[in-house]
């Protein structure tokens, strides 16, 4: 019966019942897409997957165009390019190290 409510119920009932939450999750076996520890707010999911997505998304072209740039189709010199842009754009922040990598303090 906890197990099944404890989706529903909020977060400080949740932090307060932590010990009955314990021994629900140690008594009975945890189903692999089992969430009801977690609460979730799909609403809230569904917001935060598309930004999500396109993060990965982005992340795994630029590994794939860094390692493998012939079977990307990547211009040569480009990536030297878009990282003068990212040098340049840490000297318009104040955060680029001219010297190297220096140690602070």
């Amino acid at each position: 019966l906890i197990k099944d409510q404890t989706p529903f119920c909020g977060r400080k009932w949740r932090q307060n019942n932590m010990s009955a939450i314990t021994a629900v999750y140690l008594t009975i076996k945890p189903e692999l897409r089992d969430d009801w520890l977690a609460g979730s707010d799909v609403e809230t999911d569904i917001a935060e997957a598309l930004p999500l997505e396109q993060a990965l998304r982005a992340l795994t072209h630029w590994h794939n165009v860094r390692r493998y740039p012939e079977m990307m189709g990547v211009e040569q010199g480009i990536l030297n390019v878009e990282q003068d842009f990212f040098a340049k754009e840490l000297e318009k922040m104040d955060l680029a190290d001219p010297g190297g990598m220096e140690e602070e303090g």
